[in-house]
């Protein structure tokens, strides 16, 4: 599997399912290589999370936020 099947199979998952993913993810990093930036995103990410579910966020899917990013450009 490529990266770009990889990420279209993740980006299908539930919110809940990505987010504990993409701290995976984070942690899997070098700590040092990351300097303060890895607890900054795990909060952002827990805060984003909880967001979602009280609904004062909605979700998107990629390819209508990716067409979005471009348009802006």
């Amino acid at each position: 599997m490529n990266a770009d099947n990889l990420r279209n199979e993740i980006l299908s998952l539930p919110i809940a399912d990505r987010a504990e993913l993409a701290e995976a993810l984070l942690l899997s990093l070098e700590p040092e290589s990351m300097g303060d930036a890895l607890p900054k995103w795990l909060a952002e990410a827990s805060d984003r999370l909880q967001a979602y579910n009280e609904g004062k966020l909605i979700s998107s899917d990629y390819n209508e936020a990716l067409d979005r990013v471009k348009n802006s450009i």
